[in-house]
């Protein structure tokens, strides 16, 4: 009874959620881990995966800067355009005249108009808008827009998440993915763009945390590492499919189009999937998730033995005035000191890999292949998951993280021996 009386608050309330852990695992396992309707409602979250990794894919492409050359009239080309074109986009010609300015009568003055090589892509925010020479910092402002939408997206839609549902925050954020989206193809300017990239960027994002969230809900605890791993390698077909996307249509409003068409069909079939039992518990609304439970495990061909299980779980609903899940939070400084030193470890894995993605254009080659190389990786890194039941995930996670940093290290020595122009990443 002492020690019990000693017992730290952060320790009877980390016992307390083992408890209800194992308590809402036992139902699961009841109702069975993944079943007929799990194979119906997973490739919904599969698929948002992708969905947002196509957004996300795309930021190469639609603000890829081609080659380009100044418009004089001393430069309007007569007779045969197409090896004039070839001649003004040549390392000779380059290396003779500026992209930026123009020699009228003598004299140089800065340009107003361009002429751009539309091999590689046939129209893109740079070449539509003008975004070059002074305005190139406009490109690079798109992407920056794009990850600070997706910063907020993760938050805010992962609060509305947990205040009005897993399947309601997903269905909205889904929806204002296809608004956005199909919107910004009609951006009159570099603002507008500038705008609707924001709103891409959130809404994408927040659809993928909510339905990452809501997958692993979903599925029982068996067979919860594998379908986050599933989850995963969904991704990954979505930064190599949009290499595929850009190559075939090659006009960043076409591109743009397409990877968000499919965000209204899914946000539709968001609506025939049930409210997440995990949330519902969480709200206390124990009849509802019971109504849930019986129809999942019907689907499944399995039988809860009884639903007492709901009544006597013990789960401490939200109150609908809380005063704040963070505040909750701050309660217990250990997973405070976990939460804060996962999220720079988080955010700084992050920021190498959009780096990488990022400035795959800026490498030698093909902007399709380098790309599609760059998404390709990602397969045989996510089979490196399956081993973290065997080995724990600090083992694999340091090593990662140091093999991560010697390699990138090792990119200076690459541009230092390689020859100059060889590799510009």
């Amino acid at each position: 009874m002492e020690k019990l009386k000693k017992q730290k608050p952060s320790t009877a309330r980390s016992d307390a959620t083992a408890e209800k852990q194992t308590q809402l695992d036992n139902i699961f396992e009841q109702m069975g881990d993944f079943g007929r309707f799990q194979l119906r409602v997973f490739p919904l979250f599969c698929l948002c995966s992708t969905l947002a990794s196509l957004q996300y894919a795309s930021v190469p492409f639609v603000g890829y800067t081609p080659e380009h050359r100044c418009i004089s009239p001393q430069n309007d080309m007569d007779g045969n355009q197409t090896s004039q074109i070839q001649h003004f986009f040549s390392d000779e010609h380059r290396n003779q005249s500026s992209a930026c300015e123009s020699v009228v009568n003598g004299s140089r003055e800065k340009c107003h108009e361009w002429e751009f090589d539309r091999s590689v892509m046939e129209e893109t925010y740079a070449s539509e808008f003008n975004l070059v020479c002074d305005e190139a910092s406009l490109v690079t402002l798109m992407a920056v827009i794009f990850l600070v939408g997706m910063a907020v997206g993760n938050v805010g839609i992962g609060l509305l998440s947990d205040r009005l549902g897993r399947r309601t925050a997903l269905g909205c954020a889904l929806l204002f993915l296809s608004a956005s989206g199909l919107a910004s193809t009609f951006s009159p300017n570099a603002v507008t763009a500038i705008l609707f990239r924001f709103l891409i960027g959130a809404s994408s994002s927040g659809a993928y945390i909510t339905s990452f969230l809501f997958g692993m809900e979903v599925v029982g605890p068996k067979k919860r590492m594998f379908a986050g791993i599933i989850m995963h390698f969904f991704y990954a077909a979505g930064s190599c499919g949009a290499s595929g996307i850009a190559y075939a249509l090659r006009h960043w409003r076409y591109l743009q189009a397409a990877i968000t068409a499919p965000a209204l069909l899914l946000a539709v079939y968001t609506w025939t999937v049930p409210e997440s039992i995990r949330w519902l518990l969480s709200r206390g609304r124990k009849e509802d998730a019971k109504l849930v439970a019986k129809g999942v495990a019907q689907q499944n061909g399995r039988h809860i033995k009884s639903y007492d299980i709901f009544d006597n779980l013990k789960v401490d609903a939200v109150p609908q005035k809380s005063k704040g899940i963070l505040k909750e939070l701050w309660k217990t400084p250990r997973l405070v000191f976990h939460m804060v030193l996962l999220s720079l470890i988080w955010g700084l894995v992050e920021a190498t890999w959009f780096g990488i993605s990022l400035n795959s254009g800026n490498i030698e080659g093909s902007i399709f292949v380098n790309y599609f190389l760059v998404g390709l990786i990602e397969f045989p890194a996510n089979c490196v998951l399956f081993t973290i039941n065997r080995y724990g995930r600090k083992i694999p996670f340091v090593l990662t993280m140091v093999l991560c940093g010697m390699l990138c290290l090792s990119t200076t020595f690459v541009e230092l021996y390689t020859g100059e122009g060889n590799f510009k990443f």
